[in-house]
């Protein structure tokens, strides 16, 4: 006897037995046998609506409402959270969950979303078509049409395959093909090897048994000059601690399955995952990924033992080389602990190296590791690389841990420890402090073999490295107490560099890293797959965990006009964070990235945004893997972790916890500066070049406004002003060089799809006022703005700032007081205060100039005589106005573009100076010289000859093997540095001039010196192609 449809058979209402908990629950109201079974039949129902969805119960008839969608074609790591997040904007969500295996907890890639009414599903249905989501098209489909049929399908079952109807046998087919395509493709999701993706369930796992141990934590950036090899070796580190295939916060096992490493020439790098990276084989954005998990017989053996075996947690930063992205750097090395700066074995230290060194002191960054990359070329000496790291001013005591091996020198009739040939292959190194020759072998050199060396079999290379191990010794020793201690405690400590315990070696040289005291260096290549493993083995015993680093510096706004100096340690119980990064996600919006300074960060947690002074709330907390990121709960003191869910947070800005007092302060921070805490913020150049960019349509203006507006809250390093340095308004954008802007221009057509056309790249020159001149003005405004009435008033003092008062970043290079006087503050939309309108009025203010367009530089402005008239009449826009024709009229300018003349003309004009290091054989410094201070209108600040520094500096504190017979390729005379001051503007394509200068061996470097006012001749003819002036 058939049954209606959603009727249970007897055998359903048997097995649908409430459990033991529910049953509890109904014996307490004593029901009766005939609501027991009513109860069970209700239940049985339910299950059998349940298993309709799923498409398990063939005989179930019951059609879903109309408002609940089918979601399938899934990613396996897409959640139940990021469909809701996504479908949310349909409308409101009753229900939303990804389908599971039982027993695996997998994603079957299909989910069921329930909207609250009719007309929501019905717009996600159109609007989510083949949407995008996680690298997988979806597809939407209402539930109630996937059983629609369904009657049909049993009846049509009961008769045969053969009678069906086509449409019912397509669809029934087409359902058992997806629901057994989910299953099959489910059960492969945990075997099946994918870079940097895994299961979703495992990762969950793993963050609930892991422990976050402080002591195990590295922090580590990645820093060279281009082409040095850092992604490449990037690469190589992750795919020995198996992050490739098994990314988590637990160690992978022994036996961890190995993928390929990713290639720069294939475009396969998992920390190179952007478009244009991968076409132009250069980083062009910094790349997190970690932690990641190593452990190594070194590591058991000779870690402290604060840190728990197999337990060492590295998060690495991949970072760019070329000069333009400098930004990256900045806040890279802004939250690192520590640094692995990679030379190329063949050009020693290069100019972008010093930079980075730079960059890496100015953050207090003191514990660095050399990594002497490409030895496997012909040309490559490490002998020539130390002296540059001591002569180019890096450090003085480079310590050699490592000896290169070439298969000559490995060989046992070798009698000359000198490379005989250029294509001698690099084989191995040789462990100075294991005397031992380490060999690499498999996909990516992680199978390591160590063969003890000895006088007998290895001849001249055991002689040397026992020189070698024997310097090392004494310079340890000659700078570590401790080591010396026992040292002196041998009964004849000249043989102490066989005598002393490796460990005690080991830890002597943890503690003169973490001081900056010396440098170990390490050799390799990690194209061959050489060195990479020891590297790894040095980061967890050499660099700091954030516990080794001294208290984090920051500054507090007590009740008084300026800041306070203060300091926050680890162990402080409030959280306080800084984002150091934003990215821009398709899916997720703004992603965050934060280092953990003090206290624990959970999700749902509030904080404030001590900069803006808003509230914040975090929506999800993940770790970092390039561009795929792990859920986690929390984030602990010392992490480098991404938050999703922040609306205003933009590089550099503190955040603390929102709670009164922070949830427990610091003792020598006051409650009631908790949130007013501002940690050290990432230091941003200004932008020297500068393109026009306008919309292609009216339709395109909202579009690129808000992509430039996305663009410049990820790189700050990129500004955006309205007006331009024409007679026309327009928008400028600026940025560090024509590669930034070209990348930014890319940018905008293939990331955010805005429509605009960007002009030719200019110089961005600078406004200032000339030297001993002042200005003043009142502004009462009582006009409309906007179409409303507005009133303000303001009076405004401004001269040019003095040599030993410093410029601050907000303002542009120029210095702001706000002189409020008695006037009440103001309470505008989203809290905001009457002092930050004005400061961001100032800012507007002080990027346009009256002389030529270009921003304000160099000035002192005091704002005083303040008059509101409530918040609707002194509304911000008001604010904006008053202050920008109180600046102007300040400035005394009235430019009278009929005739070209100026009236009370006292701004000049600045033009960037870039301070130039050359680098190419001396016998071509004639021509650099003559170029330099004729064609390109620069001085020359020193010309220094490698050979007479050497001469000099004949002797150095640290051992220096003998040189290899190499010289690098199509070199010819000793190397000269030369250093000048030279126009930006005479620098543009100027690589293309020293090539030709110097027959292709010459290479150069420049940074912003700073600006400097123009002459008379110079300011008019500019005025005269911007257009300011008539030309004659």
């Amino acid at each position: 006897m058939e049954q209606g449809p959603g009727v249970a058979d007897e055998r359903a209402l048997h097995e649908a037995k409430p459990a033991p908990k529910q049953q509890k629950e109904t014996e307490e109201g004593y029901e009766t046998d005939e609501e027991e079974r009513e109860r069970r039949r209700k239940d049985a129902s339910a299950a059998a609506l349940t298993l309709e969805i799923v498409g398990d119960l063939p005989h179930a008839e019951i059609k879903p409402p109309e408002n609940v969608l089918f979601v399938c074609k899934l990613n396996p790591v897409t959640r139940s959270e990021d469909l809701e997040l996504i479908f949310s904007r349909f409308g409101t969500i009753c229900s939303c969950e990804v389908i599971k295996d039982k027993k695996t907890g997998d994603s079957l890639q299909y989910a069921f979303i329930e909207f609250e009414d009719k007309a929501s599903a019905e717009q996600a249905y159109v609007k989510m078509q083949n949407v995008l989501i996680d690298d997988r098209r979806i597809w939407v489909d209402f539930s109630q049409s996937v059983s629609k049929l369904h009657g049909v399908w049993v009846k049509q079952r009961r008769v045969g395959a053969l009678d069906r109807g086509p449409i019912a046998t397509l669809r029934f087919r087409l359902g058992m093909r997806w629901w057994l395509t989910c299953v099959a493709r489910a059960r492969a999701v945990a075997t099946r090897p994918s870079a940097m993706r895994c299961s979703t369930r495992r990762l969950h796992h793993a963050q609930q048994e892991a422990g976050v141990c402080v002591e195990a934590l590295r922090n580590i950036g990645i820093v060279a000059h281009i082409d040095a090899g850092k992604t490449t070796l990037t690469e190589r580190l992750l795919h020995l601690t198996h992050s490739l295939s098994l990314p988590g916060l637990k160690p992978p096992p022994k036996q961890a399955t190995y993928t390929a490493p990713g290639d720069v020439d294939t475009g396969s790098t998992v920390t190179d995952f952007l478009e244009e990276e991968r076409e132009r084989g250069i980083t062009i954005q910094s790349a997190a990924v970690g932690p990641v998990w190593w452990t190594s017989e070194q590591l058991d053996e000779h870690l402290q033992p604060s840190v728990p075996k197999q337990a060492v947690s590295i998060t690495l930063v991949d970072t760019p080389g070329h000069v333009d992205f400098g930004i990256e750097v900045e806040r890279t090395v802004r939250v690192v602990d520590g640094a692995v700066v990679v030379l190329d074995g063949v050009e020693g230290v290069e100019p972008q190296s010093e930079n980075v060194w730079r960059q890496t002191k100015r953050y207090g960054v003191h514990a660095h590791l050399f990594f002497i990359n490409k030895l496997d070329r012909a040309g490559a000496c490490v002998s020539r690389s130390l002296r540059s790291i001591i002569d180019r001013g890096l450090h003085p005591r480079p310590a050699l841990l490592q000896l290169p091996v070439y298969a000559s020198q490995a060989r046992e009739d070798a009698g000359d420890l000198s490379r005989s040939k250029s294509d001698d292959p690099l084989i191995g190194v040789v462990d100075l402090l294991s005397m031992e020759l380490v060999r690499f072998e498999g996909v990516a050199g992680e199978q390591m073999t160590r063969l003890p060396l000895s006088e007998a079999r290895h001849g001249v290379l055991y002689v040397q490295a026992q020189e070698a191990r024997h310097a090392l010794v004494e310079l340890v020793s000659s700078l570590d107490v401790d080591l010396l201690d026992r040292v002196l405690e041998l009964d004849d400590p000249a043989l102490a560099a066989t005598q002393l315990p490796r460990s005690e070696i080991h830890a002597a040289v943890r503690r003169l890293t973490i001081q900056g005291d010396i440098c170990p260096v390490l050799c390799g290549a990690a194209a061959c797959n050489v060195g990479v493993q020891l590297l790894l083995d040095a980061i967890g015993l050499y660099l700091p965990s954030p516990r080794d680093r001294p208290p984090v510096d920051g500054t507090l706004l007590p009740d008084t006009p300026k800041r306070s100096a203060t300091s926050l340690s680890l162990e402080a119980r409030s959280t306080a964070a800084l984002a150091f990064k934003v990215v821009w996600d398709k899916r997720k919006g703004p992603i965050t990235f934060v280092r953990m300074y003090a206290g624990t960060l959970q999700s749902g947690a509030t904080l404030i945004n001590t900069t803006t002074h808003q509230k914040e709330r975090i929506a999800r907390l993940l770790l970092p893997y390039a561009d795929q990121y792990v859920d986690v709960p929390t984030l602990q003191a010392g992490q480098i972790g991404v938050v999703l869910g922040l609306k205003d947070t933009r590089t550099g800005d503190t955040l603390v916890d929102a709670r009164k007092g922070g949830g427990g302060a610091p003792p020598h921070i006051p409650p009631h500066a908790w949130h007013t805490l501002r940690l050290r913020r990432v230091h941003v150049p200004p932008p020297v070049f500068s393109v026009s960019v306008e919309p292609r349509s009216k339709a395109d203006e909202g579009a690129v406004a808000e992509a430039l507006r996305m663009l410049v809250r990820t790189d700050p390093s990129l500004h955006v002003s309205e007006g331009g340095t024409g007679t026309s308004a327009q928008t400028v954008l600026s940025g560090m060089g024509e590669l930034h802007l070209d990348i930014a221009k890319h940018r905008l057509e293939n990331e955010f799809h805005v429509h605009a056309h960007l002009g030719h790249v200019r110089v961005g020159y600078r406004e200032t006022l000339a030297e001993g001149v002042q200005g003043h003005a009142t502004e009462h405004l009582d006009q409309e703005v906007g179409g409303k009435p507005a009133r303000f008033g303001v009076q405004v003092h401004v001269r040019p700032l003095r040599d030993d008062e410093p410029g601050q970043a907000r303002y542009g290079g120029n210095d702001v007081v706000l002189n409020m006087g008695e006037t009440p503050s103001l309470v505008y939309d989203a809290g905001r205060s009457l002092e930050q309108v004005l400061a961001q009025a100032m800012q507007a203010a002080l990027v346009r100039g009256p002389l030529s367009g270009y921003p304000l530089q160099g000035l002192h402005v005091t704002l005083s005589g303040i008059e509101t008239h409530g918040p609707e009449l002194s509304s911000p826009a008001a604010v904006r106005v008053a202050l920008m024709q109180a600046l102007r009229r300040a400035l005394g300018y009235a430019v009278r573009r009929a005739t070209g003349e100026a009236v009370q003309g006292h701004t000049r004009l600045m033009e960037p100076m870039m301070r130039v290091t050359i680098t190419a054989p001396d016998n071509y410094a004639g021509a650099l010289a003559s170029d330099v201070t004729v064609e390109q209108n620069g001085s020359i600040l020193e010309m220094l000859h490698t050979a007479a520094e050497e001469t000099v500096t004949s002797t150095y504190e640290v051992y220096i093997p003998p040189a290899e017979d190499t010289e690098p390729m199509g070199r010819s005379g000793s190397p000269m540095r030369l250093e000048a001051l030279v126009p930006l503007a005479r620098m543009m394509r100027y690589s293309t001039r020293l090539r030709a200068l110097t027959g292709g061996t010459g290479t150069y470097r420049m940074e912003l010196h700073g600006f400097a006012i123009v002459s008379p001749e110079r300011e008019r003819t500019l005025l005269q192609e911007l257009g300011r002036l008539p030309r004659p």
